[in-house]
């Protein structure tokens, strides 16, 4: 018997949100006209990551503007973060290490930085495999520009970047990375309980290293006995990512062809190849966020649970002082610095709405003259209802979603039934693969 849908699917959503930085009240630009909102900025730069797709990488789903310059941003959160992991084998820590190189190496490609690399930013799902999440606050945020608060995990930032305020580059993500595998490799945390300023002077302190940095902070905590039984090459890796010139550091790219992952480049090779038909029925996640929105899901809602959106007396927002140019003065608030926080939020709404479906449903049949075979009582009689009300069927919308899913794989063969389809109705999720597929 087939197992329900999404009986044992371990993907879940992931909520964060954050405030953009206001403009002065009033403050005009060159042209004369009001300036844009930082909040608007970052929503349209954000629709580029929805497009970014790595085995990887967390994929965004959904980028909200909310009142007051407020930001939510959703996403796929699958596995737990590495600072949750302890006891990582060595064959494990290699594996991990491999498998973010090839996500930033992705992300370098498409002219993205993560800045924001830390053990609670890399997901590890319960096959071993990893993703790296929250990758685009660097991008969307222009730098950090349109924020208030600076990007970036001060344990994990490389010291050029407290020192230049210019873009960060690639190589950024390198020394981050290191560090990591570093925590990883000696099994604790580096420079465990201290304070934010001592945290600074201790990753700055770094610059008058002459020896391997590596070296130095196994001795720092105490852990040297545990550098001295580690492999060569575990050494040349993360010696190469924690270089303080810039210029002799590696990137992304270039750790990928050290011998250590050699052999982990040839069977990732293969496993593309084996894993190409494998997983064809499994529903991508940006279709099942628009099917749990219409089962009832609200991620605003699951943030105010939890506090992350709190509302505050009108008393307490006014401004002790207001000078003439429009900028206002008074107690700092806290809910314009960054929360770090996740919300995880499974899909168990939309399970038991589709419960009832089986597992095979995802896998609809066509005949051999590549003609849709009718949706059994549900869709047909749906068909005869309004737009407005299938479109807000949440089993009527699974159903056409496989369809339509199922017809563009074996598009062009099936290219008037597409049309026959589409005369019926287009699932928004779909609508520009299948004009695409129409247009030719």
């Amino acid at each position: 018997m087939c197992p329900a849908l999404l009986e044992n699917e371990e993907r879940c959503l992931g909520g964060m949100t954050f405030f953009a930085q206001s403009h002065p009240v009033e403050v005009c630009g060159s042209n004369g006209l009001p300036l844009t909102p930082n909040s608007i900025t970052i929503y349209g730069k954000a629709q580029f990551l929805k497009t970014v797709y790595h085995p990887h990488l967390s994929p965004y789903l959904d980028i909200i503007r909310s009142k007051h310059e407020r930001i939510v941003v959703v996403t796929e959160y699958s596995g737990d973060p590495l600072s949750t992991r302890h006891d990582l084998s060595t064959e494990e820590i290699v594996k991990i290490s491999f498998q973010s190189l090839l996500a930033l190496r992705h992300m370098n490609e498409l002219d993205l930085v993560h800045r924001h690399l830390s053990p609670d930013n890399i997901l590890i799902k319960k096959n071993g495999d990893v993703q790296l999440y929250n990758y685009g606050l660097y991008y969307m945020t222009d730098g950090g520009k349109n924020v208030s608060f600076p990007i970036g995990s001060p344990k994990y930032t490389a010291p050029e970047v407290f020192l230049t305020p210019s873009p960060s580059g690639v190589k950024i993500d390198s020394w981050s990375l290191g560090m990591i595998i570093a925590e990883q490799l000696l099994g604790q945390p580096v420079w465990p309980g201290v304070k934010l300023s001592q945290c600074l002077r201790k990753v700055l302190s770094l610059i008058l290293c002459d020896t391997s940095i590596f070296e130095r902070l196994a001795r720092e905590n105490n852990c040297f006995h545990v550098y001295e039984k580690l492999p060569k090459e575990l050494k040349e890796f993360v010696d190469s990512c924690l270089q303080i010139h810039s210029t002799k550091r590696k990137t992304p790219e270039e750790l990928l062809e050290l011998p250590i992952f050699a052999e982990h480049l040839t069977r990732n090779t293969q496993e593309k190849g084996e894993n190409l038909y494998k997983n064809v029925i499994v529903r991508k996640m940006d279709e099942l966020y628009y099917l749990w929105q219409l089962a009832g899901g609200d991620i605003t809602v699951d943030l105010k649970r939890q506090s992350l959106i709190r509302s505050r007396p009108p008393i307490l927002s006014i401004p002790n002082l207001v000078i003439l140019l429009g900028q206002m003065f008074g107690q700092r608030d806290t809910a314009s610095l960054l929360d770090v926080r996740v919300v995880k939020v499974p899909m168990e709404t939309l399970r038991q709405r589709l419960a009832h479906i089986p597992y095979i449903a995802n896998y609809p049949w066509l005949t051999n003259q590549m003609r849709v075979q009718a949706q059994e009582d549900l869709t047909n009689a749906a068909c005869q209802l309004p737009l407005i009300i299938r479109e807000r069927d949440t089993e009527y919308q699974f159903y056409r979603l496989v369809l339509f899913d199922r017809l563009l794989q074996a598009y062009p063969l099936t290219q008037e039934a597409i049309i026959e389809e589409a005369h019926k109705d287009i699932p928004p999720p779909v609508r520009g693969a299948v004009w695409a597929a129409l247009l030719g």
